[in-house]
């Protein structure tokens, strides 16, 4: 997979915080999208960059536990920087209809299920990003 792509679309999604910033739900957050409680005010890049390869890894090691890692890999790697998208920010641990239906390779009861996540009611333009992708399905293996 292409670890590039997904630390660019993370950061689209998110931005790069170099500063603790407070969300509209009240949390404050830094670098990529990493919850922070108020006494962090400021990280380096490079620190930044540190904290989205480590919660990139423990997004990974998530979804291998969710799905097998033969599984993962048996996937088009749109879909899986889908999958480690969703665990960046909330975990697929909520979305049991979305994760059976990816499971089964049923792309358009996973973009239903998907559209129906709190995720994508309060992250509509990352909703918009991955519904693209899960909508394609299939097509993605031609």
């Amino acid at each position: 997979m292409n670890y590039t792509q997904l630390e660019e679309d993370l950061i689209s999604d998110y931005g790069i915080w170099l500063r603790a910033r407070q969300t509209n739900n009240g949390h404050f957050v830094i670098g990529v999208g990493n919850k922070t409680d108020v006494s962090t005010k400021e990280i380096s890049l490079e620190r930044a960059g540190f904290l989205l390869s480590n919660r990139i890894a423990k997004s990974l090691s998530n979804v291998s536990t969710i799905f097998s890692i033969q599984f993962f890999d048996s996937l088009h790697e749109s879909i899986q920087r889908v999958l480690l998208a969703i665990e960046y920010e909330d975990g697929l641990k909520d979305m049991p209809e979305f994760v059976e239906s990816v499971r089964n390779k049923d792309w358009e009861s996973a973009l239903t299920n998907f559209l129906q996540t709190d995720f994508a009611k309060i992250h509509p333009r990352r909703a918009s990003r991955i519904s693209g992708i899960l909508s394609q399905g299939d097509t993605l293996w031609q």
